[in-house]
């Protein structure tokens, strides 16, 4: 009698090393899972960071763009400005000259 229950003593004790075991190895894949999950965010939120930063370094090269061009615009504006009176003359003498053509 003492043997069997000896027998069943070992086979509680193994039962609960498996259990145990199992425990373990489950909560090693939740924590690792939880580890997995919290990268993924914070890769997640530093690609999303690295884009704004981007956007706003293009947004910044757009506007500067924008008003160099818009400085070279004026420029050339004055520039024809400038030699308007003479284009005028010259549409106009070429006209007298060749009439109604």
């Amino acid at each position: 009698m003492s043997l069997e229950i000896m027998k069943g003593i070992q086979q509680a004790e193994a039962q609960a090393d498996e259990i145990r075991q199992t425990a373990q190895r489950e909560a090693r894949d939740v924590v690792k899972a939880v580890e997995e999950r919290a990268a993924a965010i914070e890769n997640r939120a530093q690609y999303a960071q690295a884009m704004e930063d981007k956007k706003q370094e293009v947004e910044h090269q757009l506007t500067a763009q924008r008003a160099k061009a818009g400085k070279q615009r004026e420029a050339l504006c004055q520039q024809a400005r400038k030699h308007l009176p003479e284009a005028v003359s010259a549409i106009y003498e070429r006209v007298l000259q060749h009439g109604n053509r």
